[in-house]
C-alpha cells in the first residue's frame, strides 16, 4: 500500500501514480504539495509529518512516495517522521527497471546476488543492456551488473569487489565519494581495467584521489544525447592525458569554431601547443537527423556539424579539452571567466569535497563569481579560508567574490551536479549579496556536518 507525495503539481503526481502502478503498490492515498521540497528540514519541524504520519498508520500505509530526489538524510529523517518507508521517484524507475528487466529466454534475466545490500545482477547481452542504459559495471563478454542505487557508495564497492568488475563507467561525483568513502581502502578494487568518465569535467585532484586509493585510473571522456553519446575520448590502452577529453572516436571529426568571427580556427598561436579556445563542433555517423517534431529552424546542426555548446580548444597532437559550457561562461567587467578553471582550484584544496561555480549579477560589473562547496567528511573550513587559497591560485578577476559551504550540492539522479539549480536558487532569493567591496562579517568555522558560511569581499 502506497501513499504518494508531489512536491510539485498534480500532473507530476499523475506521473508518479503511473509508475507506482507499473511497479505494483496499491495507491491509497494521493497528496499534493504536502511536501515543502526541497526544504525537507523546515517541513519534518513543522506538524504536518506528523499529522501525514498519523494519516499512513490510518490507512495502514507501508510504503511512501515522494515526487523529488532525496537524499540520504532526508529520506531518513522522513522515514523517522512518518513511520514508513520513503522512496523518491529515481529509486522506483530504478526498482522497476530492475525487476522488469527478467523477460523471455534470448533477453536479460535477473538474479539477486546475495551481498550485504539488495543487488540485482544482470547477465546478458552487454550491447542490449548498454541501450538501455542501466549498466554500471561489466565482467567479461556478455555479462553486465546493475547497481540500482549509485548513492549508495558501499554496495558500489561492494559490487566492483565481488564480481571483480574490470569496466566501470562513472560520473566524478562518484569517483569522489567513492575515494572518500571510510572504508574503500579496505576493499579490492584493482579488477577495473577502464573506467570512463563523462558527464561532468574530471578535475586532476580527483583522478588522483581515486587512482591513489583504489588503483583505478579514470578516462575522462565527451559526448551528447545529440551524438549517440560517444563522441571523444582518452584511449583506454594508451596515453591518459588527465585534464583532456581525448581524441575523437573513429569515423568521428571535431573541430573549433572562432566565438567571435564563427569561422574554423586554423593553426596554434605561436610558441602555443593548444589553439585558442572556440565552440567545439562534432560531426559523425552517430550525429542525430533533428529534434522530434521540432522545426529545423531550432536544430544545433549547422551545415552538417553539431554546434555542441561547449567552448573547447585542440592540442597539436589531437586531444581536445573542454575549457567551459558556452552558457556558463562569466562575464565581470567585460572579462571571460570559465568555472571549471575555479573548481579545479577549489578541488585541489584538501578539505573541498566538491565544488560549483557560477555567475550571479552584478550592477556595476555585470556578474561575479560564487562558489558552493563542501567539505570532506570530519573537516572544518572557513569561507575566507577557501577564498585566500583561491588568491593564492587564480589570478584576481577570478577569486570567488561569495564561497557558500554546504551540506549537499544539488545532483542529477546519475550523480551530476547540477549548475543550473544554484542559479535558479540565486534567481529566486530577492535578497541582494553584500557588494564585492563590502567586508566579511567575522565567522565561525563552518563542518561538514550541516553548518553554511558566505563570503563577501
Amino acid at each position: 500500500k502506497a501513499m504518494l507525495i508531489s512536491v510539485d503539481d498534480n500532473d507530476s503526481l499523475d506521473e508518479l501514480a503511473a509508475l507506482t502502478d507499473t511497479a505494483g503498490a496499491v495507491i491509497v492515498s494521493r497528496v499534493l504539495q504536502r511536501l515543502s521540497h526541497p526544504d525537507h528540514a523546515t517541513y519534518i519541524g513543522s506538524g504536518k509529518a506528523q499529522e501525514l504520519g498519523l494519516e499512513c498508520q490510518t490507512l495502514d500505509v507501508d510504503l511512501a512516495i515522494v515526487d523529488g530526489e532525496l537524499t540520504a538524510s532526508q529520506q531518513k529523517n522522513l522515514e523517522a517522521a512518518l513511520g514508513v518507508r520513503v522512496i523518491d521517484r529515481t529509486s522506483l524507475i530504478l526498482d522497476i527497471f530492475a525487476r522488469r528487466a527478467t523477460t523471455a529466454e534470448g533477453k536479460l534475466q535477473v538474479e539477486l546476488a546475495q551481498l550485504k545490500y539488495r543487488l540485482p545482477r544482470l547477465a546478458g547481452s552487454s550491447e542490449g543492456l548498454s541501450r538501455l542504459g542501466g549498466g554500471i559495471g561489466t565482467r567479461g563478454p556478455g555479462e553486465t551488473r546493475l547497481v540500482p542505487n549509485p548513492r549508495d557508495i558501499l554496495n558500489v564497492i561492494l559490487a566492483i569487489e565481488q564480481f571483480k568488475t574490470t569496466t566501470f563507467p562513472a560520473v566524478p561525483t562518484l569517483l569522489v565519494a567513492i575515494a572518500a568513502h571510510p572504508d574503500v581502502t579496505k576493499h579490492n578494487l584493482k579488477s577495473v581495467r577502464v573506467c570512463p568518465c563523462g558527464g561532468a569535467a574530471l578535475a586532476g585532484q580527483v583522478h588522483k584521489d581515486i587512482l591513489e586509493k583504489t588503483g583505478i585510473n579514470a578516462y575522462e571522456g565527451y559526448g551528447l544525447t545529440e551524438m549517440s553519446s560517444v563522441t571523444i575520448g582518452n584511449p583506454p590502452h594508451a596515453e591518459n592525458r588527465v585534464g583532456t577529453i581525448g581524441m575523437p572516436y573513429p569515423s568521428t571529426d571535431a573541430r573549433i569554431v572562432s566565438l567571435a568571427t564563427g569561422q574554423v580556427i586554423e593553426g596554434f598561436p605561436e610558441g602555443e601547443d593548444w589553439s585558442e579556445a572556440g565552440e567545439l563542433e562534432v560531426l559523425g555517423p552517430q550525429l542525430m537527423k533533428g529534434y522530434w517534431q521540432k522545426p529545423e529552424s531550432e536544430s544545433p546542426i549547422k551545415d552538417g556539424w553539431l554546434q555542441t555548446g561547449d567552448i573547447a580548444q585542440m592540442h597539436r597532437d589531437g586531444y581536445f579539452r573542454i575549457v567551459d559550457r558556452k552558457k556558463d561562461m562569466i562575464i565581470r567587467g567585460g572579462m571571460n571567466i570559465y568555472p571549471t578553471e575555479i573548481e579545479s582550484v577549489l578541488y585541489a584544496h584538501p578539505k573541498v569535497s566538491e565544488a560549483l561555480v557560477f555567475g550571479v549579477p552584478d550592477d556595476t560589473r555585470g556578474e561575479l563569481v560564487k562558489a558552493c562547496v563542501t567539505l570532506k567528511a570530519g573537516m572544518e573550513a572557513t569561507s575566507e579560508e577557501l577564498r585566500a587559497y583561491c588568491k593564492e591560485n587564480l589570478a584576481k578577476y577570478k577569486v570567488p567574490a561569495f564561497i557558500e559551504i554546504r551540506d549537499t550540492l544539488p545532483k542529477s539522479a546519475i550523480g551530476k551536479l547540477l549548475r543550473r539549480k544554484l542559479r535558479e536558487e540565486t534567481a529566486g532569493n530577492t535578497t541582494n549579496p553584500a557588494s564585492e567591496s563590502s567586508a566579511p562579517a567575522a565567522e565561525a568555522p563552518a563542518q561538514s556536518t550541516g553548518s553554511s558560511a558566505n563570503s563577501a569581499a
